[in-house]
């Protein structure tokens, strides 16, 4: 007991910055429905069972991604109707209970979050759900010999039911991103696939004791990865290659010309895989614009009241800089993409009014 207090002590350098940090952006919340105690999802939460249903799309906006596989949900599954001691049973089920408390109601959900309405990606501590449920399906793992075809079978028709309950839901629920409902039309292909590959595992786990689960994981994982990837800006790594490098020869260009004085920035009109808000922490370069999670909030509204773009709280553009704020900011340069060639070219600027010349 006193080595857990000793390791909270210790922790506390890390963690109180931190919080102070925190505080001081502009997503903290005071107000009272904050610590309400409604919950954020009903039953459209088991269309989560069979495959991850959140993408690029819909990140602001989804129900917790805790999906690792239906191989290791339908083991989960036939642990509490497997030989082990009660009293395990009644500890695994209370730490997932409460596990997923924490992001079911809000009440809960603000603890996790200092005590704040969550801004940006939701349900941020459903990944401890995920390795939980790796653990309990590993225990089951190692008694599969025990696993009879009745209970099997019985497992995966109260999952189907289950599935079916989710999706259902969850059509009819739809996603609402900025007060838009948005029905997803291959919602039941999903479906139809977490069922196929629900009777694939649990056919293979019955008849071939396991032997190839492991490929069956394997194309499961790789699917799913697929899935969300393939709708994300930049996800060719051939692209993100060319465009991060292209960016980081320039600023490297602009830095060897100036190497007595690198108290300047750069602004970039570049909007590649990140929208531009971080290619000045990824090229490593002095930029305007950011996107951060701990974005101090005065300095936001400060730059926002010089005319710069701020859509939200982590946020903030180098659109809408003037003469005036880029003198303030110290913008010496500026990456554009030239149009007549097109390739990527640094304009050079007059360093107190910032208007820029070839």
């Amino acid at each position: 007991m006193h080595y857990s207090i000793f390791a909270g002590l210790m922790s506390m350098f890390v963690l109180i910055p931190a919080i102070v940090g925190m505080l001081k952006t502009g997503k903290t919340n005071n107000s009272i429905a904050t610590f309400l105690p409604y919950p954020h999802f009903l039953t459209d939460i088991f269309q989560q069972l069979g495959i991850d249903n959140s993408n690029y799309l819909t990140r602001l906006s989804h129900l917790p991604s805790f999906y690792v596989g239906s191989l290791v949900i339908l083991l989960v599954a036939l642990y509490f109707q497997l030989p082990f001691r009660k009293k395990e049973k009644c500890f695994t089920a209370l730490f997932l209970g409460l596990i997923f408390i924490s992001f079911w109601i809000q009440t809960a959900n603000a603890v996790w979050h200092m005590f704040q309405q969550v801004a940006g990606f939701p349900y941020r501590n459903s990944f401890m759900l995920s390795f939980l449920l790796i653990i309990i399906a590993y225990q089951v793992w190692q008694q599969r010999l025990k696993i009879s075809p009745w209970i099997l079978l019985r497992t995966i028709l109260m999952m189907i039911v289950l599935f079916t309950v989710g999706y259902m839901t969850g059509l009819l629920a739809g996603v609402h991103i900025n007060n838009i409902k948005i029905i997803f039309s291959g919602q039941w292909n999903f479906y139809i696939y977490a069922v196929f590959l629900l009777l694939i595992n649990g056919l293979v786990l019955w008849k071939f004791k396991g032997k190839f689960l492991l490929s069956l994981l394997i194309l499961d994982m790789s699917f799913s990865f697929y899935k969300d990837l393939s709708v994300i800006p930049g996800n060719s790594s051939k692209s993100f290659l060319k465009e991060y490098e292209a960016v980081t020869k320039l600023a490297d260009s602009v830095k060897s010309s100036k190497p007595e004085s690198p108290f300047y920035r750069t602004d970039s009109q570049l909007h590649f895989y990140n929208v531009g808000y971080n290619q000045s922490l990824q090229s490593s370069y002095y930029g305007v614009a950011s996107y951060s999670s701990t974005l101090n909030n005065q300095l936001r509204l400060t730059q926002k009241a010089l005319g710069q773009a701020s859509r939200n709280e982590r946020r903030i553009s180098s659109v809408g800089l003037t003469d005036f704020s880029s003198y303030l900011l110290d913008v010496n340069y500026e990456i554009i993409n030239s149009e007549s060639t097109n390739i990527n070219s640094i304009i050079n600027g007059e360093k107190y009014l910032g208007k820029l010349q070839i």
